[in-house]
């Protein structure tokens, strides 16, 4: 093993971070203030010369997401050893700023109640590992590094999967965000093939008005495939003009890299860091092999693997490939000793328990979720939010004025049933929300007179979903009667 001198003078390997996060309310809650954010935060580097030099050191700039809820910072490209850096970097100037309007960034790849299933952040870790006295990395290197790097997939989903909720509620997966993704597919592996013809879908017709693309007739470019399409939006795929991937075609040999999107948001620092050391770790590993030559092919049950481990993290079961099968944390207990050397030879040390397998959640745990009334949850779980209670003791009615009405006890009241949140959070007095701690369920009705607080003792004496009720409507009203709430 060659040391972390030898090789760093070999090659240049630099990080570059894309992490989406959620700006959110004093009470924990969405809110659509990205441009109200970004003005704020042009405003503080406009007023202090230091916050503007920091922020073009290290930010390549700030993206805007489809929900104005979401907003992306984008680091430079930096030395490897500089990555923990740049992250605080971003996120202390985004949480700077939420500060500023009276509002906080969430750092969770799913809001706990509000993502059901969009919004939805991610992090993206862009590695490039150009050779140095080159101008960019070869095509088969690149292949090799992504093949390599993709057969631990489900390694990397495990040990940084932590959406476990979805709409208030479990979702029944370790990683909700893959679960439920809309546009993450999984790769294919890669290989080199020179086309003639390029195809490019109809809806990239963005970023180019060709819908087909002929090659040199005697040459054409051999590509780096590992989507037909040229999709980008993958868990993990080679960047740069040698891919078939349509929006990188025209771009600087400089790109040239290997992207992984299938990464949860890591809630700090240390573990967000130390899956950037481990993944680039693993391409180290790849290029040790491809040098000798080493042969790399596609785990046999990779995607089903993939699958398991979206599903139950830490604590799936993995199937090798001869057959047999072992638990996804002591895989990944194999795989932090095996690329350990790699580690040091880049004078790298691991910063959180991922060495023992222990992910980020496990660290912090999930919410708790605390119903007041769990089988009102499921009646909405069902659609059937029309309900007549039967209140056992006297309530509060909040009408649409303000106003408070008392309403007898034993009274039957008739309406739409609906939730109310309240959950309490890891707060770092800096802007930024790392975790939500507790989340408290409790239950309204929505009648013609206001709203009325459902408590556990009150008696649920209907329920029906809205399509129920008005039919009932209708049937009422063609005998003449007239229907009202109680």
């Amino acid at each position: 093993m060659s040391r972390a001198e030898d090789f760093v003078s070999k090659y240049e390997i630099k990080i570059g971070i894309e992490e989406e996060v959620f700006i959110v309310n004093k009470k924990g809650f969405l809110s659509p203030f990205s441009e109200e954010l970004v003005s704020t935060l042009i405003k503080m580097i406009g007023e202090e010369n230091q916050l503007l030099e920091n922020a073009r050191r290290w930010l390549l700039g700030l993206q805007w997401e489809p929900n104005p809820s979401q907003i992306e910072y984008v680091t430079r490209a930096v030395k490897y050893w500089k990555v923990k850096d740049a992250i605080k970097f971003g996120r202390k100037l985004l949480g700077q700023a939420a500060k500023k309007i009276s509002h906080r960034i969430f750092l969770g790849s799913m809001h706990p109640i509000q993502s059901d299933p969009l919004p939805i952040n991610g992090t993206h870790i862009n590695i490039s590992f150009k050779p140095v006295n080159k101008k960019k990395i070869s095509k088969e290197l690149l292949t090799y590094v992504f093949n390599h790097v993709r057969n631990h997939i489900p390694e990397i989903i495990a040990m940084t999967a932590n959406t476990p909720l979805m709409g208030g509620k479990p979702s029944g997966y370790a990683s909700s965000r893959l679960a439920f993704s809309r546009v993450l597919k999984p790769s294919n592996f890669a290989v080199v093939k020179r086309k003639p013809v390029t195809v490019i879908p109809r809806e990239m017709r963005s970023f180019t008005r060709y819908g087909v693309l002929f090659e040199k007739l005697k040459k054409y470019k051999a590509r780096i495939i590992t989507n037909p399409l040229g999709v980008r939006l993958l868990d993990i795929t080679p960047r740069g003009p040698d891919t078939n991937i349509v929006e990188d075609m025209r771009t600087s040999v400089s790109t040239s890299r290997i992207e992984i999107r299938v990464i949860d948001n890591q809630i700090t620092e240390e573990y967000l860091s130390d899956i950037v050391k481990i993944l680039l770790a693993l391409s180290v590993e790849a290029i040790f092999k491809f040098e000798k030559e080493e042969k790399v092919t596609e785990r046999k049950k990779l995607l089903r693997n993939r699958d398991r481990a979206i599903k139950n993290g830490t604590a799936a079961i993995f199937i090798n490939d001869d057959g047999t099968t072992i638990n996804a944390r002591e895989s990944i207990i194999k795989l932090m000793e095996r690329i350990s050397p790699f580690l040091d030879a880049l004078n790298l040390k691991l910063e959180t328990k991922l060495e023992l397998g222990i992910p980020e959640i496990e660290v912090f745990g999930s919410p708790d979720i605390i119903d007041e009334y769990e089988a009102l949850s499921e009646l909405e779980n069902k659609g059937k939010i029309c309900v007549d209670v039967r209140l056992e003791g006297k309530r509060l009615c909040k009408t649409l004025f303000g106003e408070a009405v008392e309403i007898g006890e034993m009274k039957k009241v008739s309406g739409l049933l609906f939730p109310e949140y309240q959950c309490t959070w890891t707060y770092t007095g800096n802007g930024l929300i790392r975790n939500f701690n507790k989340i408290i369920v409790k239950h309204w009705l929505a009648t013609k007179n206001g709203y009325i607080p459902i408590f556990k003792n009150d008696k649920i004496e209907r329920c029906r979903n809205p399509l129920t009720h008005l039919s009932s409507i209708f049937n009422t009203i063609g005998k003449r009667v007239i229907y009202q709430f109680a």
